[in-house]
């Protein structure tokens, strides 16, 4: 992972502000994490 958890959750959340039909794939790929391990991850960001 990029970065500090801090900083990944701030640009999922700016990411999902400007578009909020962002999948977590697409959101993996925009900040660099390997969708087979931090998909779940990003998924629960989503539900936040």
């Amino acid at each position: 992972m990029k970065g500090n958890t801090e900083t990944v959750t701030t640009q999922i959340k700016s990411m999902l502000e400007q578009n909020p039909l962002l999948t977590a794939k697409k959101l993996c790929i925009l900040t660099g994490l390997d969708y087979s391990r931090y998909g779940n991850y990003v998924n629960k960001i989503k539900s936040l």
